[in-house]
């Protein structure tokens, strides 16, 4: 008797065990200043879920945080990048006297499957400018996969028409003058759809980050497309879970 309920408790201790966690999501904080680097970042951060898909999600949001930084720590977490790059900096009197600068935040937006992190890093490394961007990762919450647009929307044509006329209404612009006077020599004639898209509690957001579609004095360009002019263009349901 004593044997069975021995063996019930370990399996109902095993079962237990075998449950998947509640995901949820937290902000970390890493706050450093030490020789000539000034670093405040504030990122999302999954917790929960099975393991491998969190850590899956959790390194590729540290990869492109790290970007800038030091991009030679591939394995490090971003908090070790930093520590590695004060130890190099202290080693270095040229590099020691250059100041560096490194701030990131970010937000997180569940729409039915998909999960879409926005994440913004500024940074400033010597030079004449600091350097921004923001992208979108947008992953599988189940698979923890990295998604392609093509994975989200059903139409890309028509999100880049749409995104296109949204832009020249925003600025106050037409096509002709963007592609006279505003674009950087080389790029599309047509106004291109821009590298990070994703999801937020308004719609489909398209950022155009510096120098992608004009010179820096242009500035940074964000559009916002609500749900109801992009809900038919979107693969997923927002209730699909």
């Amino acid at each position: 008797m004593k044997k069975l309920m021995t063996a019930a408790l370990f399996a109902a201790i095993f079962t237990a065990c075998q449950k998947e966690k509640p995901v949820y999501w937290d902000n970390i904080e890493i706050v450093r200043e030490e020789a000539g680097v000034t670093a405040s970042l504030n990122y999302p951060y999954r917790f929960g879920g099975t393991d491998s898909v969190t850590t899956k999600i959790n390194n590729r949001i540290e990869t492109f945080l790290k970007t800038g930084i030091n991009e030679e720590c591939a394995e490090c977490s971003l908090d070790s990048a930093l520590t590695v790059l004060i130890a190099q900096k202290k080693q270095d009197t040229v590099l020691f006297n250059i100041p560096y600068d490194f701030n990131a935040e970010g937000s997180v937006f569940q729409y039915g499957n998909v999960t879409s992190v926005r994440l913004m890093k500024t940074y400033y490394t010597g030079g004449a400018n600091y350097n921004m961007e923001v992208t979108f990762l947008n992953f599988d919450s189940d698979t923890g996969e990295l998604l392609e647009l093509e994975d989200i929307v059903n139409d890309v044509p028509a999100l880049t028409e749409l995104a296109r006329s949204t832009f020249f209404s925003q600025q106050q612009i037409t096509p002709e003058y963007y592609r006279d006077s505003i674009r950087i020599t080389g790029m599309p004639e047509e106004l291109p759809l821009a590298a990070a898209v994703g999801l937020d509690p308004t719609g489909i957001v398209v950022f155009y980050n510096l120098y992608e579609i004009a010179p820096r004095s242009f500035g940074a360009t964000e559009l916002k497309l609500p749900y109801s002019e992009t809900e038919k263009l979107l693969k997923i349901k927002k209730d699909d879970q």
